[in-house]
């Protein structure tokens, strides 16, 4: 078997999923989460020894680790891409790392079932947004006719700048953290053209590791490196940002 390990924990907990990369029919090997919002350091060694012990393999079987690195929970995504630097530094030849937007992974899953269920109106955006802190979030924006994706950076005050794609669209949120969204919902549900789903931490979960284990079939060992993994689409930390500050006013 070529085993991959998918791992997200930018959205809640620790998402896990091992998967045969050469027999994409076979679907997941084996596939839990954690998503209580403590524990998640710990809950990925536990789920990763359960997952072996479930196929009776050992983790020199691993080859590739498909891992989320943002945006989402500051945190989870520092625990996530720190455990899979370890797991892999401690394998005799290493691995390969394969690092998807969690984001981008569940815009384009849920894209490809809505397609597949002609759930929604001819020429439907689809717009999620994950709030990785209390203020700023991100949004990629789907266009079903060319399925190409946006991705950018929104502070939760400029949230009413979405409302320019209310035509002929889906508001999918998979991080419900600003009350803008229960305005925006009040204000804009019977609006024609509008479909808003809020998803629950599981529904989120499954959607972000069915997307990128989809993208991990699609992709092969030859076409990626043995690094160091980096989180993308982050803020920094409160401290960081007051250090930065403190250091531009006094000039050290």
């Amino acid at each position: 078997m070529n085993l991959a390990l998918i791992l997200d924990t930018t959205i809640q907990g620790v998402s896990m999923g091992l998967i045969d990369l050469s027999s994409p029919s076979k679907g997941y090997l084996w596939k839990e989460a954690h998503l209580k919002k403590f524990g998640s350091a710990q809950s990925i060694s536990r789920l990763f020894k359960k997952a072996m012990d479930s196929i009776q393999s050992k983790p020199e079987a691993i080859s590739r680790i498909v891992i989320s690195n943002g945006p989402g929970s500051f945190t989870g995504i520092k625990i996530g891409l720190s455990w899979a630097s370890g797991f892999a530094q401690g394998l005799k030849g290493g691995c390969y790392f394969q690092a998807l937007s969690s984001l981008e992974s569940a815009a384009h899953e849920q894209f490809l079932n809505a397609s597949k269920k002609k759930t929604h109106p001819e020429g439907f955006r689809l717009v999620f947004l994950a709030g990785s802190t209390k203020t700023h979030g991100f949004v990629t924006v789907i266009d079903q006719y060319s399925a190409s994706t946006q991705l950018f950076e929104i502070k939760s005050e400029d949230f009413k700048n979405l409302l320019h794609y209310k035509e002929k669209c889906t508001y999918l949120v998979l991080a419900n953290v600003w009350p803008e969204f229960e305005l925006f919902k009040q204000q804009n549900i019977n609006e024609l053209n509008i479909e808003y789903i809020s998803l629950t931490d599981e529904e989120t979960s499954q959607l972000v590791l069915d997307g990128m284990a989809r993208k991990a079939f699609e992709a092969l060992n030859d076409d990626l490196e043995k690094n160091v993994l980096a989180p993308n689409f982050m803020r920094e930390s409160t401290a960081e940002e007051r250090l930065k500050r403190k250091v531009g006013i006094n000039g050290i």
